[in-house]
């Protein structure tokens, strides 16, 4: 029946943008909040915070969960080394691990990575700066992108 079906359509239509048009899902979203909100405030807690526990176990400190992020720019004079772990076959595989690899085209060209290694390798430590201008053909900021980023993955370490 053409007519049933187009009258169907027309409410499945309807009820689609009523019930899962965004601004109603955001809506419901929002008044979920609200309520878990409400219930938190007015509810006796009955598992009290335990200490060095996160309050919201699902947002954790953040200074707890990334102790070993960077925090500080690198310095001309910081000391760079090449890690234990610095060999030309970890680099290979680093470059392919889509969880490292998204600033890649920000980076310089592997084999420029590997040079920089090479570099490093020919040194007991290297000043930032010395890296920084043995590969003056790359703009500066991406020479200190490939040092952050092989910082990252573990073949150099930097001492700053």
């Amino acid at each position: 029946d053409a007519a049933l079906r187009r009258k169907m359509g027309g409410a499945g239509a309807q009820r689609a943008r009523e019930v899962y048009d965004w601004p109603h899902v955001i809506r419901a979203y929002q008044e979920l909040w609200a309520d878990l909100a409400e219930r938190r405030a007015s509810a006796e807690e009955f598992t009290p915070h335990r200490p060095g526990t996160a309050v919201q176990p699902l947002r954790d400190d953040p200074f707890r969960m990334f102790p070993t992020y960077g925090t500080a720019t690198f310095a001309e004079n910081a000391s760079v080394r090449l890690a234990a772990a610095a060999g030309g076959e970890n680099l290979d595989f680093f470059a392919e691990v889509p969880i490292v690899t998204y600033p890649s085209q920000q980076l310089p060209a592997m084999e420029d990575r590997r040079a920089m290694l090479d570099f490093l390798g020919a040194k007991e430590t290297a000043a930032v700066g010395d890296v920084v201008r043995r590969f003056e053909q790359i703009p500066r900021h991406r020479v200190l992108l490939a040092l952050g980023w092989l910082a990252k993955v573990g073949l150099i370490e930097i001492e700053t």
